[in-house]
């Protein structure tokens, strides 16, 4: 099933906003998988398992799980769960 609306996978509400955020690889990590394809220049590869990261934000540490990463010329998004949610004061 392909969704067209991100936000019906979403569980709880999007806010928009730029804050600084440093992230962290949890240690060494190995993940077994296999190619999908390859080129002299990559390899794209899945795996079973997830990669556990630290994200610094808003002076708070927080641990959570890559889930999702896509480049688009010199950037890459990062989509990342968190294992407990962030705690962000609203400043309206």
């Amino acid at each position: 099933m392909t969704h067209t609306d991100d936000t019906e996978r979403r569980k709880t509400t999007r806010h928009g906003g730029a804050f600084p955020v440093t992230i962290a690889v949890a240690g060494p990590l190995t993940l077994d998988g296999e190619t999908v394809n390859y080129s002299a220049n990559g390899v794209l590869i899945v795996a079973q398992g997830k990669i556990p990261i630290f994200v610094g934000f808003n002076g708070q540490n927080y641990r959570g799980f890559l889930v999702r990463a896509s480049s688009v010329g010199d950037q890459t998004s990062y989509g990342i769960e968190l294992v407990e949610p962030l705690q962000v004061q609203d400043e309206r």
